[in-house]
């Protein structure tokens, strides 16, 4: 087994009186004794001497990190798998349903493993067992001083009040959970009674049986699923300890077998070690398994608790949201009224702290529940509404709430996020002509997992008729909320999706508002999670909604003109025709062919004769030149007379005869200006369901190769749905609206002239429709295989598409950006509507901070660290600032969607980053470019490591970058000097540390005569400064002890003590002070180069506390109190036999030189230059 996978044991809070709790909590410290990583999930009591950590957040994350898959462990009282873990074991501490009432609800993989063979389904099949005995055998045993003072009887699951007293003994006494007792007070309780009468099965019969005391075992009508049948009892316990009723002669049997109760309990003992090692096999292989193959469902789950853990909500979000929401000038009132059924006082519960923690004070909520108000609560902000009609009086009360208030209503399970009503403050207070708004959601466990998270689209009418997709928090001013007829509680719950329909009467798409983010909870007990369509989804009513387009022909059916582009391709030309006359009977249109220089002889005499098989329905129009799709179709507009226009490549065919009735049934609704078919592959797959703006850095397609019984994300591939683009190869527009906008901009030879042609419709006000009702078959790519057919074409089209490419990003980048057909959490780098998981383009949260800075460092050692990624770091820390660090140039589409204000980078001169300066320079005029240098690059030394792959035009590399930056950092006066020959604006930011990275060692304590310690560290690049000290090192070598970190030369390798490897930064500092040195040296060859370097090796020493012997160089002039020597041999051997035999003169220097970094020297100090450069 190469690696350990965890155990997620979800269990109660621990107590000594319930067998079942204890086991779970043992079961957790056993796997941690067998160094298996087990944590236990739920409780917030634990009993010390048991190896059990509570699973946190941190601790779920570095699982998933290291690729771990989570093995949730769940008793019989828990239903379905809250934690959503990819391997499940069910625990059966119990019959299936015995203690909760309710199923398991056990998935087909589940691994069971049972208590006892009286728990498992059928006694006569082989199954696995894990019998942990938890008994305390020295405790629990008969104690024959002890008095005997009677009867007991244990009730824990049943009333006393369903008991008839009358048929037990006048003295008996109740032994009940109730009441519970301590351990020792239990054994000395069980050991003076005569016997223990009972109704269920319980641990506390066996206890009973270890002290002596038997059972006699009864039932109870109506609860005899607890009870202890004969069958059962011959499966636990033989024929020993208990008796079927206590006449004196059965109880006189059952005394006389109880000592055999202990020695079973000895052989489970016994066994339980092999019966551990399979469970602990079995649940290991199965998790590696998964490891191996990584199924979608883990990778979309992992990815959507990484981006919980990314968004967790802290202290300083806390107080932003605050501040923020105080300074509105008109903060709306929020009434919230909640619905409580009267199910579960729990999830009651667990709604009321969730609105409770709002940081937000304008909210009241109106409870409606039949169970009474607990103690305490404030009469200004909640109100509660005892009674059975629960959801009339939850209305009522809305409906009395101010006219102006957004009013809305969750279930008794559901919860808001800790942000939900001061973001929704903050986005009502930027959209104020918002009547209704809706937000993401996900599904929210008992035990506290997240999962299923429904990403959904701005508002769209369309979809609305099919899906109740707005879902769970849907708010609406009380004015609207009255006028549609407030809340109507409907059977099949189906009331969310009623309530959206009828706000959607009321109040104009633009003032139906969506919050992007997930603020709202859905219990996982909701019942519309019941649901077969899927998570949370509700379907339209059997009953057609009012309205709703139809795909049947009617009288008046208008006609449409179908434009075709063409070139030879004849047998896809035939097909084509062929279908769309076999398949379109019913609806009038007319064909448009343009032939673009069509030279195959068969195509040209097709052509050729193709109007005179139908004059009045067919026409064949020529068409000369290059080739470009936006004109061509423009030609063939020109000669159409239909009301529509169907662009159609000559590559599709017609599949069923309701396929363009289905297109113009959406034409019914005014708004709507364009509309597309579903398209498929000839195997089947989805070839095409609408484009989503800014895939793939421009507008692309997603779901190519689907199944066509893919429901899709939100079931959006089975609904007809807005989206902001289609594909130009099936796409019905209305004529008016084609000539108004003056048809296909030439442009887009070859690309993109679809979109383009769709955005400036909705400019225009109208939307775009895709619909899976019509299908037509598309080999797509096969119509401009006639036309680049060469590789010279093929190049000619490559640079048309990246021309057509840059036009559309140059016109419509804010639109590409931001489709509101898809969520801005949504991945633009997925055709599957996945979560973004690359955190760095996630959306920034609604409270962050500005500007927003994109921050991308030349390493991750050096200069990257100290002055770009602290830096990053610590003004993200301290809100002045949000800044987010990346690897390389995220698409500039990403750029737009993030809302980057700043790009931060550091010395980018290669060819790559020049170019894609270029294009962010080009598409994004406003975006602020900071551009950092800490080394003078036109002048590295030859002996450096890098002199030989520098480029040799980096004067003019600066220059072209120059041309593109608004702002030059630097960390030295003669660096900037030299960097204004660059540019105008240079600001010298010098390097700063942070002081809680840099903790000293231990004072060393050296035994009498041991040699000084003298280091260096240092990379690659410093060659030429070591050879400033070769002969230094050789002559030192018997007097002092050479340590050296990260690198040295060929010919100091005789005279080094110690080489140490260099180490990443993350354990540079510690690495540093672990050398334990008592001297460093900073030698720097003189040069230019090193005279625009910084002092940065000086603050490192400096920071542990470790004086310093340097050349006398410019940057070392910077007023720390180190001892700078000339280059020549001999002032360095002076210098350091000085100090040989100093340590305490040596410990103190460099206490003070530590005192003078962390006085002048901090990050704290430079930060404000840094936002002020990223600010301007």
């Amino acid at each position: 087994m190469n690696q350990v996978h965890p155990y997620y044991i979800v269990a109660p809070d621990y107590r000594d009186n319930s067998a079942g709790v204890q086991v779970l909590h043992r079961l957790c410290d056993i796997l941690n004794a067998t160094r298996c990583d087990a944590y236990i999930v739920g409780a917030e009591v634990f009993d010390p001497g048991l190896r059990t950590p509570p699973l946190d957040d941190t601790t779920a994350a570095r699982h998933r990190r290291q690729g771990k898959i989570p093995i949730a462990v769940y008793s019989d009282v828990v239903t379905g798998n809250p934690l959503n873990a990819p391997v499940c074991v069910r625990y059966m501490l119990n019959r299936d349903g015995v203690i909760e009432e309710n199923p398991i609800g056990a998935g087909t993989e589940d691994l069971f493993f049972y208590y006892a063979r009286a728990f498992t389904p059928n006694t006569d099949e082989e199954f696995d067992y894990l019998i942990l005995i938890t008994y305390d055998l020295d405790l629990f045993k008969p104690d024959p001083q002890r008095e005997k003072n009677g009867p007991l009887l244990y009730l824990n699951r049943i009333p006393p009040s369903a008991v008839d007293f009358s048929t037990l003994p006048d003295n008996i006494e109740v032994l009940s959970n109730r009441n519970p007792l301590s351990l020792p007070d239990l054994a000395e309780k069980l050991q003076s009674a005569t016997v223990l009468y009972s109704y269920e099965m319980s641990g506390t019969c066996t206890l009973a049986m270890l002290c002596g005391c038997p059972v006699v075992a009864m039932t109870l009508p109506g609860y005899e699923k607890f009870g202890l049948s004969k069958q059962t009892l011959q499966i636990f316990y033989g024929n020993c300890g208990y008796a079927m009723a206590d006449a004196e002669d059965e109880l006189k049997v059952a005394r006389k077998s109880l000592p055999f109760i202990r020695q079973g309990i000895l052989n489970c003992e016994r066994k339980f070690q092999s019966q551990l090692r399979v469970f602990i096999d079995k649940t290991q292989h199965k998790a590696s398994e998964l490891a191996r193959h990584k199924p979608p469902s883990l990778l979309r789950h992992n990815a959507y608790q990484d981006w919980i853990a990314a968004r967790r909500f802290s202290a300083d979000d806390v107080l932003r949201h605050e501040l923020t929401s105080a300074r509105l000038a008109d903060p709306p009132d929020f009434h919230i009224a909640v619905v409580d059924e009267g199910n579960d006082a729990r999830e009651l519960a667990r709604t009321l702290r969730s609105l409770a923690g709002q940081h937000y004070p304008h909210i009241f909520v109106s409870v409606s529940s039949p169970l009474p108000a607990p103690e305490g609560s404030n009469p200004r902000r909640l109100e509660w509404l005892r009674g059975e009609h629960v959801w009339a009086s939850a209305d009522l009360a809305l409906r009395k709430a101010r006219p102006d208030a957004w009013v809305g209503l969750m279930r008794a399970g559901d919860a808001l996020a800790q942000h939900a009503l001061s973001a929704l403050a903050e986005y009502l207070d930027e959209h104020a002509g918002l009547s209704a708004i809706y937000t993401d959601e996900d599904i929210l466990e008992a035990f506290g997992t997240r999962h299923s998270p429904r990403f959904k689209p701005d508002f769209d009418p369309r979809l609305l008729r099919d899906s109740g997709y707005t879902g769970g928090l849907l708010l609406a001013k009380n004015e609207v909320w009255r006028a549609a007829g407030g809340w109507r509680h409907l059977p099949g719950y189906e009331d969310e999706f009623d309530l959206a329909l009828r706000l959607a009467e009321f109040v104009p798409a633009a003032s139906f508002g969506h919050f992007a983010d997930v603020l709202y909870h859905r219990g996982s007990g909701h019942p519309a999670l019941k649901n077969t369509a899927g998570p949370h989804v509700v379907d339209a009513p059997q009953s057609p909604v009012p309205d709703a387009p139809e795909a049947r022909s009617e009288p008046g059916v208008p006609l449409v003109s179908i434009l075709i582009p063409t070139r030879d391709q004849l047998p896809a030309l035939q097909r084509c025709i062929e279908t769309l006359f076999e398949q379109t009977q019913d609806t009038p249109f007319e064909l448009i062919l343009v032939d673009h220089d069509s030279s195959e002889a068969d195509a040209v005499a097709f052509l050729s004769g193709l109007p005179a098989v139908a004059p009045d329905r067919i026409q064949v129009v020529k068409a000369h030149g290059d080739f470009n799709f936006s004109a061509l179709i423009n030609l063939a507009a020109r000669h159409g007379r239909g009301e529509f226009l169907l662009l159609l490549n000559n590559d599709t065919a017609a599949l069923h005869p309701e396929w363009l009735p289905a297109l113009l049934a959406e034409m019914k609704d005014p708004e709507v200006g364009i509309v597309a078919p579903r398209m498929v592959f000839p195997d089947g797959r989805i070839q095409h369901a609408g484009a989503v703006l800014g895939l793939s850095c421009a507008a692309d397609y997603p779901w190519v190769g689907a199944s066509m019984d893919d429901p899709g994300y939100l079931g959006l591939l089975a609904h007809a749905h807005t989206v902001s683009a289609v594909s130009g190869a099936a796409l019905l527009i209305r004529r008016t609206l084609f000539d108004t906008l003056g048809g296909m901009d030439e442009h887009y030879a070859i690309a993109y002239g679809d979109i383009d042609l769709c955005l400036r419709a909705a400019q225009a006000g109208f939307r775009c429709i895709w619909t899976p009702q019509a299908t037509l078959l598309h080999e797509a790519g096969q119509t401009l295989k006639s036309v680049f057919a060469t590789p010279q074409a093929v190049e000619a089209a490559q640079r048309r598409f990246q021309e057509a490419r840059r036009t559309l990003l140059k016109r419509w980048l804010p639109q590409l950006a931001r489709d509101p057909a898809y969520n801005i959490n949504l991945s633009l780098n997925s055709r599957r509507f996945e979560l973004e998981a690359d955190p760095v383009l996630q959306p920034f949260g609604p409270a962050a901070a500005r500007p927003r800075v994109l921050a991308l460092p030349a390493d991750d050692s050096g200069s990257g660290i100290y002055r770009v990624c602290l830096p990053a770091g610590a003004a993200t820390e301290k809100d002045l600032a949000a800044v987010r660090i990346a690897a390389g140039y995220p698409a500039p589409v990403q750029f737009e969607r993030l809302g980057i204000q700043t790009l931060f980078s550091q010395r980018q001169v290669d060819d790559n980053h020049l170019h894609a300066l270029a294009e962010l320079h080009d598409l994004l005029p406003g975006l602020r470019v900071v551009m950092d240098f800490d080394d003078l690059l036109t002048a590295v030394s030859p002996h450096s490591y890098h002199h030989r792959t520098m480029w040799k035009d980096m004067p003019q590399r600066l220059r072209a970058l120059g041309g593109m930056i608004d702002c030059l950092t630097v960390s030295t006066a003669p660096l900037a000097e030299e960097m204004l020959a660059y540019h105008a604006d240079v600001r010298h930011i010098p390097n700063g540390i942070d002081p809680r990275l840099w903790v000293p060692g231990p004072v060393p304590v050296r035994a009498g005569g041991a040699k000084l310690r003298v280091g260096w560290a240092g990379g690659i690049s410093h060659a030429g400064d070591l050879k400033q000290i070769e002969k230094v090192v050789a002559e030192l070598a018997d007097e002092v002890d050479w340590i050296f970190l990260g690198m040295t030369l060929d010919s100091l390798q005789p005279y080094v003590t110690e080489f140490h490897l260099g180490v990443p930064f993350a354990d540079y500092p510690r690495k540093l002070a672990e050398l334990d040195l008592d001297l460093a040296i900073a030698p720097l060859e003189l040069n230019r180069f090193n005279e625009c370097k910084s002092n940065l090796r000086l603050l490192e020493y400096g920071a542990l506390g470790i004086p310093v012997v340097a050349t006398d160089i410019l940057p070392y002039r910077c007023g720390l109190p180190v001892t700078l020597v000339d280059n020549r041999p001999q002032s360095w051997l002076r210098a350091i036999r000085e100090r040989i035999g100093e340590r305490d003169a040596l410990q103190r220097d460099g206490a003070i030189l530590r005192e003078a970094v962390l006085r002048d020297w901090t990050l704290e100090k430079t930060l404000p230059a840094w936002v002020s450069a990223w600010t301007g």
